[in-house]
């Protein structure tokens, strides 16, 4: 590679980190302006390489009547283990009525369905990206660690539309 590409690369790359440290401020300035406007809350950091930036904004979801300041955060319902900051180290789980493409979702959507965690997500994208996709929500099951137990766990909060 010349390197005059070496430095277009490196260029390109420089400009997307930049890009998602962007993305990341953003979104943590809007957390704290809607969490209390006037104080700012802890904030949440999300380590993002290259290319993640879509599951980063996923993750943060919106500021609910629950998650301000001193409030019990979302994420941290039965089963999830909070960090030792007090805050869930898990992305809020699916509420009810809300559907999760399993065909479009990344690793941060998927582990909001309840009994996934990061490797049954990259599981699930590794069995799509294999396979070209889901043609129904029971297909899901074919996945390695995903039984008639946890299938029936998430079944109402996932699409292949």
């Amino acid at each position: 590679m010349s390197k005059l590409n070496e430095n277009a690369t490196r260029g390109a790359v420089v400009r997307e980190v930049s890009y998602i440290v962007t993305i990341i401020v953003l979104i943590i300035t809007v957390i704290a302006v809607k969490a209390a406007p006037g104080a700012a809350p802890e904030p949440i950091v999300y380590n993002v390489v290259a290319g993640e930036a879509e599951d980063v904004v996923e993750a943060a979801g919106e500021v609910v009547e629950g998650d301000l300041p001193g409030d019990e955060p979302v994420g941290n319902s039965a089963g999830s283990k909070p960090s030792s900051s007090g805050k869930s180290s898990q992305p809020a789980k699916v509420t009810a009525g809300q559907k999760i493409n399993i065909n479009t979702a990344g690793s941060a959507q998927l582990q909001r369905l309840p009994g996934v965690g990061p490797s049954k997500a990259q599981a699930i994208i590794d069995y799509r990206d294999a396979n070209g996709g889901f043609s129904t929500i029971d297909e899901i099951k074919r996945v390695k660690g995903i039984g008639d137990a946890t299938f029936n766990g998430f079944r109402d909060n996932i699409t292949v539309e």
